[in-house]
């Protein structure tokens, strides 16, 4: 695959083009066309990654009462914390 092939790619791709249409109009396998932009991070569903996407907003008050959340932070057991539990 030329550069070129592949700076036509990432233009499309960010303008939310599916692997499919790419991959026709390019001459290539659709497979290749994915595994290309899933190593450069623009996998998924076709959308328009231009736009910023939005931050997740953690809440530290309850947003009808107002209180304070207090949660506590779970971590995963490690499989040596599950063999010995066993």
């Amino acid at each position: 695959m030329t550069n070129e092939k592949k700076e036509k790619i990432i233009g499309l791709r960010k303008l939310g083009i599916v692997y499919r249409s790419i991959a026709t109009g390019m001459d290539l396998t659709r497979d290749s066309v994915r595994n290309f932009c899933k190593s450069r991070g623009l996998d998924g569903f076709g959308q328009d990654y231009s736009k910023p996407k939005p931050e997740k907003v953690v809440r530290e008050h309850c947003k009808n009462c107002g209180k304070r959340i207090n949660q506590k932070k779970l971590k995963r057991a490690s499989k040596d914390t599950l063999l010995y539990r066993m």
